[in-house]
């Protein structure tokens, strides 16, 4: 997101989102910088930080940012919720990120020809460990994968007309 421009022109993919599609520019700024990590708005606290959103937004005065909180109530609840479940999903991600490179440090220290005597006792701890570590990884991936499967799988049942699968049903059509 930059300062001065349409957030669609900056992040073009942003209107493939459903819920992010129908929203006004304003409403993912909102969002965007009320609840994003990376918003220079994140250390401020909640309550505090939703007016000082909505000042850099330019409403300078409560009662304009409240006038914007009512015109655009439902808009801001349905991209709330579909931005707090896409970062879900990053910090999934960054957790098998963290796996990738756990992993990795263990492999370069396993294939080092010469070894110090450290070096020797971490690779008994690792030989312990990297099973583990590499079954919840994998655990990890597959979590992600299904939820998106999923909401792939939503997307296509509702621009269809289908009633959306419980999860229920979907875990019984997998052991099919």
């Amino acid at each position: 997101m930059q300062a001065g421009k349409d957030i669609r022109e900056t992040n073009p993919g942003i209107s493939a989102i459903q819920g992010f599609k129908e929203a006004p520019d304003k409403v993912l700024k909102y969002v965007f910088l009320q609840y994003d990590y990376d918003s220079p708005f994140w250390h401020i606290p909640f309550k505090e930080r939703k007016y000082s959103v909505m000042r850099q937004l330019g409403y300078k005065t409560k009662p304009s940012a409240n006038t914007f909180f009512h015109r655009h109530k439902d808009y801001i609840a349905v991209v709330e919720k579909v931005f707090l479940e896409l970062r879900e999903h990053d910090i999934e991600r960054a957790v098998i990120q963290a796996y990738n490179e756990q992993i990795k440090q263990w492999s370069d220290l396993l294939s080092k020809p010469k070894k110090t005597s450290e070096e020797k006792a971490e690779v008994l701890k690792v030989a312990k460990e990297i099973k583990n570590l590499i079954n919840q990884r994998r655990e990890m991936m597959e979590m992600v994968r299904n939820r998106v499967e999923n909401t792939v799988d939503d997307a296509i049942e509702e621009e269809s007309g289908a009633t959306p699968k419980t999860m229920l049903e979907r875990m019984n059509e997998e052991d099919e």
